[in-house]
């Protein structure tokens, strides 16, 4: 239960977890496709303005824009369709390998081994699904994720980063309508000068972001839904393929004792990744 709970947090920001420019590899060279290319919303965005046609107040503005730059432009975002993380979730002294699947815009999956089961949760961007497979052929049993479980991961099912998100929504229909944004104010925390700016989505899942003054990037986010106090950190930041990206996310529960640290040790960027993933049927 307490592994569903974390789960259920890793959708967010899958963007931004992936492995350093300095690892070589041919499993690790990102995979260009010429029609992903050639049909990406990159021109959409261009041509909508995003940020022009949802928020109002000028500091606002700036601080988006400062943000989108810092994480190395909005056309570089917008390149990447999806990403196959491979890392571990450490919490004191037990880790679990996992490895992630995450598809524009919605669309993710999570599996990890322990020592007699190996279970792999998903979303296919309305449903989720959590399977099980034992040591033994027939031990394999699907179930559905509801009620307030599946609420909880489609309040953080995001590709992006909540900012990002609010500026690509444009590009996908029904999204703009379902997120409000709204300057917070000015603060230092944990140290660091910057702005702390809140957006709303339709559920009622409110979050927080700080966005750090000097770097321009994100350094915690807390999201809030159905009582529940989710905090995630990053850090270590890094230049990978022309993106500053974080290496480590720490996860933390209003309702929980300890903490959970993400680490990515690989990626693999726009592979052929069918929605099939992302079923009970791809297994």
């Amino acid at each position: 239960m307490a592994v569903l709970g974390v789960v259920m947090l890793l959708a967010p920001l899958l963007v931004m977890i992936v492995k350093g420019d300095n690892q070589s590899g041919a499993d690790e060279t990102p995979i260009q496709n010429s029609e992903q290319a050639d049909g990406a919303p990159v021109t959409e965005v261009e041509e909508v303005a995003a940020w022009e046609i949802g928020v109002q107040d000028p500091e606002l503005l700036g601080i988006i824009k400062q943000h989108l730059d810092a994480l190395g432009g909005l056309d570089r975002l917008v390149e990447f369709n999806n990403f196959v993380a491979l890392g571990s979730m450490q919490r004191g002294t037990r880790e679990l390998p996992i490895t992630l699947v995450r598809k524009r815009p919605r669309l993710w999956s999570i599996s990890y081994q322990g020592s007699s089961i190996e279970q792999t949760d998903s979303y296919d961007g309305s449903q989720a699904w959590r399977l099980k497979q034992g040591t033994g052929p027939d031990e394999r049993k699907v179930k559905a994720i509801e009620g307030t479980k599946l609420d909880g991961i489609r309040a953080t099912a995001d590709f992006d980063d909540p900012i990002v998100r609010y500026v690509l929504a444009e590009s996908y229909p029904g999204e703009r309508e379902q997120l409000s944004i709204r300057l917070q104010g000015r603060e230092t925390f944990e140290g660091e000068p910057g702005w702390w700016v809140v957006l709303v989505d339709d559920m009622g899942a409110e979050r927080q972001v700080f966005i750090c003054e000097d770097s321009g990037l994100v350094s915690c986010v807390k999201v809030t839904f159905a009582g529940r106090i989710t905090t995630m950190r990053y850090s270590d930041y890094r230049n990978v393929w022309g993106l500053m990206l974080p290496f480590r996310k720490v996860i933390t529960n209003s309702d929980a004792y300890a903490s959970w640290e993400l680490i990515i040790e690989r990626y693999r960027v726009d592979e052929v990744v069918f929605d099939v993933v992302f079923t009970p049927a791809a297994d």
